[in-house]
Protein backbone atom coordinates (compact mmCIF):
# COMPACT_ATOMS: atom_id res chain seq x y z
CA UNK A 1 0.00 0.00 0.00
CA UNK A 2 2.60 2.70 0.98
CA UNK A 3 4.38 1.48 -2.37
CA UNK A 4 1.31 2.57 -3.94
CA UNK A 5 1.62 5.73 -2.67
CA UNK A 6 4.49 6.94 -3.65
CA UNK A 7 4.14 5.79 -7.32
CA UNK A 8 1.14 8.17 -7.67
CA UNK A 9 3.22 10.57 -6.00
CA UNK A 10 6.17 10.26 -8.01
CA UNK A 11 3.18 10.28 -10.89
CA UNK A 12 1.92 13.39 -9.51
CA UNK A 13 5.29 15.22 -9.43
CA UNK A 14 6.26 14.07 -12.67
CA UNK A 15 2.89 15.71 -14.31
CA UNK A 16 3.45 18.91 -12.49
CA UNK A 17 6.54 19.39 -13.55
CA UNK A 18 5.89 18.55 -16.79
CA UNK A 19 3.39 21.00 -17.28
CA UNK A 20 5.20 23.32 -15.45
CA UNK A 21 8.31 23.26 -17.65
CA UNK A 22 5.73 23.42 -20.58
CA UNK A 23 4.49 26.91 -19.43
CA UNK A 24 7.63 27.88 -19.13
CA UNK A 25 8.63 27.32 -22.08
CA UNK A 26 5.30 29.19 -23.56
CA UNK A 27 6.05 32.09 -21.56
CA UNK A 28 9.77 32.21 -22.70
CA UNK A 29 8.65 31.94 -26.46
CA UNK A 30 6.56 34.98 -25.84
CA UNK A 31 9.19 37.40 -24.34
CA UNK A 32 10.66 40.00 -27.04
CA UNK A 33 13.91 38.51 -28.23
CA UNK A 34 16.99 40.45 -26.52
CA UNK A 35 19.32 42.49 -28.93
CA UNK A 36 22.02 39.88 -28.34
CA UNK A 37 20.59 36.88 -29.32
CA UNK A 38 20.83 35.69 -32.84
CA UNK A 39 18.11 35.94 -35.30
CA UNK A 40 16.60 32.47 -36.98
CA UNK A 41 14.07 33.99 -39.55
CA UNK A 42 15.10 34.15 -43.30
CA UNK A 43 12.34 34.07 -46.39
CA UNK A 44 11.83 31.05 -47.97
CA UNK A 45 10.54 31.73 -51.58
CA UNK A 46 9.28 29.13 -54.25
CA UNK A 47 11.58 29.79 -57.51
CA UNK A 48 11.01 28.34 -61.05
CA UNK A 49 12.39 29.32 -64.69
CA UNK A 50 13.97 27.58 -67.73
CA UNK A 51 17.03 26.04 -67.05
CA UNK A 52 19.46 24.15 -69.49
CA UNK A 53 22.56 22.06 -68.38
CA UNK A 54 25.96 21.69 -70.22
CA UNK A 55 25.25 18.49 -71.36
CA UNK A 56 22.90 20.58 -73.55
CA UNK A 57 19.18 19.33 -71.89
CA UNK A 58 16.89 22.56 -71.41
CA UNK A 59 14.03 22.02 -69.60
CA UNK A 60 12.33 23.57 -66.54
CA UNK A 61 13.67 24.17 -63.10
CA UNK A 62 11.14 23.75 -60.24
CA UNK A 63 12.82 24.48 -56.29
CA UNK A 64 13.21 26.67 -53.48
CA UNK A 65 15.41 29.96 -52.34
CA UNK A 66 16.13 30.54 -48.35
CA UNK A 67 16.91 34.15 -48.47
CA UNK A 68 20.12 34.46 -46.27
CA UNK A 69 20.92 38.14 -46.38
CA UNK A 70 21.41 40.59 -49.45
CA UNK A 71 24.65 42.38 -49.56
CA UNK A 72 25.56 45.58 -51.61
CA UNK A 73 28.38 45.00 -54.75
CA UNK A 74 29.49 47.22 -57.16
CA UNK A 75 26.89 49.29 -57.12
CA UNK A 76 23.73 46.40 -56.98
CA UNK A 77 22.39 44.37 -54.54
CA UNK A 78 23.64 40.92 -54.19
CA UNK A 79 20.99 38.20 -52.22
CA UNK A 80 22.66 35.41 -50.88
CA UNK A 81 20.58 32.08 -51.07
CA UNK A 82 20.77 28.65 -49.83
CA UNK A 83 19.14 27.45 -53.20
CA UNK A 84 18.18 23.70 -53.97
CA UNK A 85 16.36 22.68 -56.46
CA UNK A 86 15.80 20.49 -60.29
CA UNK A 87 16.39 21.38 -63.73
CA UNK A 88 13.99 18.71 -65.99
CA UNK A 89 12.95 18.32 -69.47
CA UNK A 90 10.33 15.77 -68.32
CA UNK A 91 12.24 12.65 -68.58
CA UNK A 92 15.55 13.49 -66.96
CA UNK A 93 15.97 15.17 -63.72
CA UNK A 94 19.34 17.13 -62.70
CA UNK A 95 18.99 18.22 -59.19
CA UNK A 96 20.88 20.86 -57.88
CA UNK A 97 23.75 20.54 -54.81
CA UNK A 98 22.22 22.56 -52.16
CA UNK A 99 24.68 25.64 -51.88
CA UNK A 100 24.50 29.24 -50.71
CA UNK A 101 24.69 31.10 -54.08
CA UNK A 102 24.92 35.04 -54.77
CA UNK A 103 21.94 36.33 -56.93
CA UNK A 104 21.28 39.68 -58.21
CA UNK A 105 18.36 41.16 -58.01
CA UNK A 106 16.30 44.40 -58.95
CA UNK A 107 13.26 45.89 -57.22
CA UNK A 108 10.51 46.00 -59.52
CA UNK A 109 7.97 47.98 -56.88
CA UNK A 110 7.53 49.26 -53.42
CA UNK A 111 5.14 50.34 -51.49
CA UNK A 112 3.84 49.64 -48.10
CA UNK A 113 1.78 46.51 -48.60
CA UNK A 114 3.79 45.13 -51.20
CA UNK A 115 7.61 44.39 -51.95
CA UNK A 116 8.05 43.46 -55.66
CA UNK A 117 11.82 41.80 -56.22
CA UNK A 118 13.02 40.22 -59.30
CA UNK A 119 15.94 37.63 -59.37
CA UNK A 120 18.43 37.43 -62.09
CA UNK A 121 20.42 34.27 -64.13
CA UNK A 122 21.61 31.92 -61.38
CA UNK A 123 24.83 29.64 -62.75
CA UNK A 124 25.39 26.22 -60.55
CA UNK A 125 28.05 23.68 -61.67
CA UNK A 126 24.82 21.42 -62.64
CA UNK A 127 22.73 23.97 -65.13
CA UNK A 128 21.71 27.50 -65.02
CA UNK A 129 18.49 29.08 -64.66
CA UNK A 130 17.29 32.54 -65.96
CA UNK A 131 14.91 33.81 -62.94
CA UNK A 132 14.49 37.09 -64.80
CA UNK A 133 10.72 36.54 -65.20
CA UNK A 134 10.14 35.32 -61.62
CA UNK A 135 8.93 37.97 -59.28
CA UNK A 136 9.26 37.40 -55.23
CA UNK A 137 6.26 38.85 -53.78
CA UNK A 138 6.77 40.19 -49.84
CA UNK A 139 3.16 41.35 -48.84
CA UNK A 140 2.83 43.34 -45.86
CA UNK A 141 0.04 40.79 -44.18
CA UNK A 142 1.14 41.91 -40.21
CA UNK A 143 2.28 45.43 -38.99
CA UNK A 144 5.60 44.68 -38.87
CA UNK A 145 6.19 43.62 -42.09
CA UNK A 146 4.12 46.83 -43.16
CA UNK A 147 6.18 49.19 -40.90
CA UNK A 148 9.90 47.56 -42.44
CA UNK A 149 8.34 47.84 -45.97
CA UNK A 150 7.17 51.01 -45.58
CA UNK A 151 10.89 52.09 -44.44
CA UNK A 152 12.18 50.41 -47.55
CA UNK A 153 9.45 51.90 -49.68
CA UNK A 154 10.46 55.31 -48.76
CA UNK A 155 14.44 54.68 -49.23
CA UNK A 156 13.61 53.57 -52.79
CA UNK A 157 11.90 56.55 -53.76
CA UNK A 158 13.52 59.35 -52.21
CA UNK A 159 17.49 57.80 -51.90
CA UNK A 160 18.60 55.29 -54.11
CA UNK A 161 21.39 54.49 -52.06
CA UNK A 162 22.05 50.84 -52.42
CA UNK A 163 23.56 49.86 -48.76
CA UNK A 164 20.61 51.71 -47.36
CA UNK A 165 18.40 49.69 -49.15
CA UNK A 166 20.45 46.83 -48.31
CA UNK A 167 20.26 47.45 -44.68
CA UNK A 168 16.36 48.07 -45.10
CA UNK A 169 16.27 44.26 -46.70
CA UNK A 170 18.02 42.88 -44.34
CA UNK A 171 15.98 44.26 -41.52
CA UNK A 172 13.12 43.26 -43.47
CA UNK A 173 14.12 39.82 -43.26
CA UNK A 174 16.16 39.83 -39.41
CA UNK A 175 19.44 39.23 -41.07
CA UNK A 176 21.99 41.07 -39.60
Amino acid sequence: MAAALIRRKVKTIRRKATVALLLASLVLLALPQPAWAPRTFRALVSIAGPCATPDGLTGSFTGSALLQRFDAKEGSIVALTELSGVCTDGTTFVPMRPGVHAMQIRIEHSTCDVLDLTLDRVTVPEFTVDLTNWHVLIEAKVDTVRGALCSLSNTVRLDKDVVEITNALNRLIGAK
